[in-house]
């Protein structure tokens, strides 16, 4: 599952990749035997594996598709992140990790958010400029990231531990958005996070 969100993160942020596809989706053994990449179970009627799960849901990186406010954003549906950086430059580069969210809402989390790592999403907001950002988040670690707006930072969160990456919070923190279509980067600083969701607000 971890070399599967590398692997898609990778190709998805690649433009010089028009299609690939997973291989193979199903063999004659059990879904946790060797080679341990099965996408659907052995028995009819068949049903996706938790590792089936994760590839129809990871995201697309469609930089056409932008969410509203107060819309709560998968955080497994990021437009961008830092695998890029390797794309551009010829060498690979890690990233977070996707996988089935052990929260009580949700299909998957992206774990594994460590320093230096970002993601960005893609918001359409209205109204003042004066926001909430919201996290549904899970940590081991006090962490902080750094909030940019279209390339500019504008703002930074803390995150207190929860205990463990299971045991989920909510965190909000207010941050400056005009009216009409931005790109959110998210850049961990320290410590390490585990995302659900997050939204965009209008601050009371």
């Amino acid at each position: 599952m971890k070399y599967m969100s590398d692997a898609v993160n990778f190709l998805e942020s690649d433009s010089c990749i028009a299609r690939y596809a997973w291989f193979i989706p199903r063999t004659s053994g059990s879904v946790d035997s060797y080679p341990y990449m099965q996408l659907l179970t052995k028995t009819t009627p068949y049903k996706l594996s938790p590792l089936g799960l994760v590839y129809v849901n990871m995201s697309r990186q469609d930089k056409s598709v932008y969410y509203t406010q107060t819309q709560e954003i998968p955080a497994e549906h990021y437009s961008s992140l830092n695998t890029v950086n390797g794309v551009k430059s010829g060498s690979y580069t890690y990233s977070i990790k996707v996988r089935p969210t052990t929260d009580v809402n949700g299909i998957l989390e992206i774990y594994e958010l460590l320093p230096g790592y970002w993601l960005e999403y893609q918001i359409e907001t209205s109204g003042k400029s004066s926001k909430m950002i919201n996290f549904r988040y899970a940590t081991t670690d006090n962490s902080i990231i750094e909030i940019y707006v279209d390339g500019k930072i504008s703002a930074t969160c803390n995150f207190e531990k929860t205990g463990a990456e299971n045991i989920w919070n909510n965190k909000s923190t207010p941050v400056g958005i005009s009216a009409g279509k931005h790109t959110i980067r998210l850049k961990l600083t320290s410590g390490r996070l585990a995302l659900n969701w997050l939204s965009v607000v209008n601050s009371k």
